[in-house]
């Protein structure tokens, strides 16, 4: 029997790590408040039916990321806010429609604020290598068209890699690395987008909203920049069937 060497495995999430998501929802939605104390490690065992080793992982995972104080013989504690240490987003997998389309809205501020940014720096070191990013993707485009509507995941990467530049050339360190963190946990949101639009047919308006955004860019037209990279967003979001209010409005 042949071995496929190219099967990908999916690792369903850690039962730990199932719990450790419900609990931080209490506590982000204020079921369970600051100075709060968690349940007892029996009650929480009985809850979700697991052992004491579970829940432990389970908390000690939340109190890593700042959520909960864990003092020996006593009760976990909710934390404020400003004593945690993470910022997380949870995997693509383990989101509902409701983050899904915060991810989006997310974004949408992200990327029209770094988008603005790089308009006022006027950095020419980024926009050639913007306006070179946009070539390639007009020319896998092409190939795109040429190889009768082969996907070519090349794409995909240049898609990213036009994002990127545009946090690059806002000239602010903290934008540019969220962004590289933003793009590695939605992943796989993105390669789910991007065989929506092939299916879908979408390619050419994609590219053309690539376009669209680098000439506003290079014109130096801060508002068409904005309103070229929320439809950009806007039209994503269509894909998976939400709506995206315009929050600048």
């Amino acid at each position: 029997m042949t071995k496929n060497t190219h099967a990908k495995l999916v690792r369903a999430p850690k039962l730990s790590e199932q719990i450790a998501k419900l609990l931080m929802n209490e506590i982000m939605e204020g079921s369970i408040g600051v100075g709060e104390q968690l349940p007892s490690e029996v009650d929480l065992c009985s809850r979700y039916d697991v052992s004491r080793t579970i829940v432990r992982e389970a908390t000690g995972r939340l109190e890593y990321d700042g959520f909960l104080e864990v003092k020996r013989g006593r009760r976990a504690v909710v934390t404020h806010p400003a004593h945690r240490k993470a910022f997380r987003i949870e995997k693509f997998s383990s989101m509902d429609t409701s983050e899904f389309a915060q991810i989006y809205q997310f974004r949408v501020i992200i990327e029209c604020a770094a988008v603005s940014m790089m308009i006022k720096n006027t950095n020419k070191e980024w926009l050639e290598k913007l306006k070179i990013c946009v070539e390639k993707m007009n020319g896998t485009y092409l190939q795109y068209v040429e190889e009768v509507n082969q996907p070519n995941l090349h794409e995909m990467e240049l898609n990213v890699e036009f994002h990127q530049l545009i946090a690059e050339g806002s000239g602010n360190k903290f934008l540019r690395d969220f962004m590289l963190f933003l793009n590695d946990k939605i992943s796989n949101m993105l390669l789910l987008d991007f065989k929506k639009l092939i299916k879908q047919g979408a390619l050419k308006t994609v590219h053309e909203e690539h376009v669209a955004i680098f000439n506003a860019i290079e014109a130096e037209d801060n508002v068409s920049a904005k309103e070229c990279v929320f439809n950009h967003i806007l039209n994503a979001a269509r894909r998976h069937n939400i709506e995206l209010e315009n929050i600048f409005d």
